[in-house]
């Protein structure tokens, strides 16, 4: 026969254990992902061409993160700026589609992409205008 005092024990031995370990599990932070950390916004998304040629436009672009993060052209791999926090104002001129990437300064390691499209504005053709029949009500 067991005495009741060892009963007790066994009965509240683990309860005791997970109470010593558990506040360490509770209060112990995961180590955050660099890209979830990153914050980059680019506006506008969108470049209109009014012909074949190259688009015009200028972009804001912000970002935010916790270490040092560079800012590049990924189609010529040009730096556009560096810093924790930067706010910049960019005039670009685009003939395709620019990926914007943020990297982080220490590795080069990519952290956050924006991608900028480029449209062209098609002009009006007569082909594409006579939709509806003359005789047509409406």
């Amino acid at each position: 026969m067991v005495s009741p005092m060892r009963q007790t024990r066994r009965r509240y031995l683990p309860m005791t254990l997970a109470m010593l370990f558990c506040p360490a599990m509770l209060f112990a932070s995961p180590q955050p992902d660099k890209a979830a950390a990153a914050m980059l916004k680019v506006a506008p998304a969108l470049c209109v061409a009014q012909d074949e040629g190259p688009c015009q436009i200028r972009l804001q672009v912000m970002w935010r993160h916790a270490a040092a993060a560079c800012l590049y052209r990924t189609d010529n791999n040009q730096m556009l700026g560096c810093g924790l926090q930067q706010q910049l104002d960019l005039n670009l001129t685009l003939s395709a589609n620019l990926t914007l990437e943020l990297r982080a300064a220490a590795d080069g390691a990519p952290l956050k992409q924006k991608v900028i499209r480029r449209m062209q504005q098609l002009k009006d053709s007569d082909a594409l205008t006579p939709r509806r029949l003359s005789w047509s009500l409406f």
